[in-house]
């Protein structure tokens, strides 16, 4: 099972990159070099609110983009649907090519030149950045949390603390969909 394979060892990301850039070289006649950087699951106060990421530093002789590692909240990488984590490698391994291929990327690397290698790698344009609940699942949950800008249902939680509830209501998280940062958190039992 591919999710399986992917959460078990950071061997499994890598083994996901190397084909992934096996094939994109194939396809468009490319010389991405395969991932000998390290993959890892990074902690809850690296990541922050994100899924995953691409981390480069600058040659400052050069100006060579060096790659640096590909860090992934493991929290969210064990609860997001199959799909979803195909969204946030992809979406990752984009940077990585856009950056060996162009160099740095303007706006946190979502160029469009980053646009343009994540379709060449099979994501639609509104798939680009997957919006991710807090945990995926959908589950008779004792709390789901809520926008009510969006009115979008972001995740669902079977227990949560005072402390995390207020995390929520005052902006220490964001709607995936829209931005907002007043979140609500709406208890069903």
């Amino acid at each position: 099972d591919f999710k399986k394979m992917i959460i078990q060892s950071a061997q499994g990301f890598k083994e996901f990159f190397n084909n992934a850039i096996r094939q994109f070289n194939e396809k468009y006649n490319s010389d991405i070099e395969e991932i000998n950087f390290p993959v890892v699951f990074a902690t809850k106060s690296e990541m922050k609110n994100a899924l995953g990421g691409y981390s480069y530093y600058m040659d400052r002789m050069t100006g060579e983009c060096i790659p640096y590692r590909f860090a992934f909240s493991k929290n969210i990488i064990q609860t997001v649907k199959e799909d979803n984590l195909n969204t946030i490698l992809l979406h990752e391994l984009g940077h990585y090519i856009a950056t060996e291929s162009f160099g740095s990327q303007p706006n946190g690397g979502h160029s469009e030149k980053w646009e343009k290698i994540c379709a060449m790698l099979g994501l639609e344009e509104h798939n680009i950045s997957p919006t991710i609940s807090l945990d995926d699942k959908e589950t008779n949950s004792k709390y789901t949390v809520y926008c009510p800008h969006c009115k979008s249902k972001l995740g669902h939680r079977d227990r949560m603390s005072k402390a995390m509830k207020e995390k929520f209501a005052n902006g220490y998280y964001r709607c995936g969909k829209c931005g907002s940062e007043k979140l609500e958190v709406i208890q069903h039992r």
